[in-house]
């Protein structure tokens, strides 16, 4: 057999015995209250549940995907390299408001906690019915997603150097977003927001699409999952969703603006 088609034959062999062999974790970034976003590197388009595994294989089991964020495509300087971006959560961290764990915490306001002895914050709430002690698990979110980084050689690296500053959704004024969030009990989900101006640092000012009317809040842009430009001649759906999150005023609005 010649040395190429060995090769090859080798390389074919290793892929059907390890679909993930040659997918990376190339870029993350931490967005706060347990969550990140991760770009993935491939050799060809990965399906949902591949993207999944290798997260979880990945970061050992310690974070788990939200494939509701999940998106890709092909590398943007490279013919035969693609992406995959998605947003892993940590769990966060609680324990029991036991009497013993009550007793060695001292009250910084009614509801922060500090446990002296580890020289950590904590929050008490009631999960379930249970009152408990919680903190976000940031830091160690961090030094889980810079492991998994390590995971890619210095080799593959070079080979195709995309990062989340390649991939970065930038909506405009106005564009409707999708954004992900995750509220203090550690429930996630897709919301959509209305871009109201870029504020710098990769964060947006957006008026969120809630039953509170002007509700505004800063995201990162590695938080927005979809958006939809204004200008680009919507569809009836996207406005239909558009009028529910904000209301017929706003549709009116884009219309007169010419950019519906």
């Amino acid at each position: 057999m010649r040395t190429g088609t060995k090769i090859l034959s080798n390389y074919m062999a290793n892929q059907q015995r390890n679909p993930l062999a040659g997918v990376k974790a190339r870029d993350f970034r931490v967005l706060g209250n347990n969550s990140a976003t991760m770009l993935v590197s491939s050799h060809r388009e990965l399906s949902k549940a591949e993207l999944s595994a290798f997260v979880t294989q990945v970061t050992e089991g310690r974070l788990t995907p939200v494939m509701a964020t999940a998106r890709g495509g092909k590398h943007p300087a490279s013919t035969n390299a693609y992406y995959s971006i998605v947003v892993a959560r940590a769990p966060e961290i609680r324990i029991e408001a036991t009497e013993p764990v009550v007793a060695k915490m001292a009250a910084l306001t009614a509801n922060t906690y500090l446990d002296a002895e580890y020289n950590q914050v904590w929050s008490k709430k009631d999960v379930g019915g249970v009152p408990v002690f919680a903190r976000d698990n940031t830091e160690e979110l961090d030094k889980v997603m810079r492991s998994a980084m390590m995971s890619a050689s210095a080799a593959s690296q070079s080979a195709d150097p995309i990062t989340l500053d390649d991939t970065t959704i930038r909506p405009n004024e106005n564009d409707a977003a999708e954004v992900f969030v995750m509220d203090e009990e550690g429930n996630t989900g897709i919301t959509i927001a209305r871009v109201i101006r870029a504020c710098g640092n990769d964060e947006y000012e957006v008026e969120l699409g809630t039953e509170v009317p002007g509700e505004t809040a800063k995201v990162s842009a590695h938080a927005i999952v979809n958006h939809y430009p204004v200008n680009a001649g919507m569809d009836g759906e996207i406005v239909d969703y558009l009028g529910r999150a904000y209301g017929d005023e706003y549709v009116q609005y884009l219309k007169q603006m010419g950019d519906l």
